[in-house]
């Protein structure tokens, strides 16, 4: 069957319909949708390539997405959560905002956690619970950080036919 790995549509902008990394195809792009509430590209990843539910924390080995949350509306101020970007790392803090406007759309959840260009489309987690993509980030005018990201249930709203990998079983 078909197997597919998620990031920010923005990351696909300036990408041809066959994705790289490292120099070797992972896979082609299928669908992307940058508007309210999501900002989800959805790559179908090469038969030679392989997918786990593990999420970078410490190693690539430490952290595994277990489930996912299927409603934006489980996601309260003040829920504890954590962002797995490329640049910065892995970050935890709290959500701070729902239903937020970023970048000129409307429906994004918004965290006090520090981020960096180059994390969007990296993983939003806690407890092995998946919760969403990442969009942007920056800094209020007091000097603390904010990030922005796509609730996973509206990603898969708005992203097509598929469903997050949590098994602990690589494919």
């Amino acid at each position: 069957s078909d197997r597919y790995i998620i990031t920010a549509a923005h990351c696909l902008e300036n990408w041809s319909s066959t994705i790289y990394q490292g120099g070797e195809i992972v896979g082609t792009e299928h669908f992307q949708y940058n508007d309210d509430c999501a900002d989800v590209g959805v790559l179908k990843v090469a038969s030679d390539k392989y997918i786990s539910n593990y999420v970078y924390k410490y190693s690539w080995t430490d952290s595994r997405v277990t489930s996912y949350q299927t409603s934006s509306s489980s996601l309260d101020v003040g829920d504890k959560i954590c962002l797995s970007g490329a640049t910065s790392g892995f970050n935890c803090g709290e959500v701070t905002a729902v239903n937020i406007t970023s970048l000129g759309k409307k429906g994004f959840m918004e965290a006090n956690v520090d981020s960096e260009g180059g994390d969007s489309g990296g993983t939003w987690y806690y407890n092995g619970v998946l919760i969403g993509i990442h969009r942007s980030g920056g800094t209020n005018s007091d000097g603390t950080p904010f990030a922005r990201f796509s609730h996973i249930a509206n990603a898969k709203a708005f992203g097509g036919n598929w469903t997050p990998h949590t098994s602990n079983t690589i494919k």
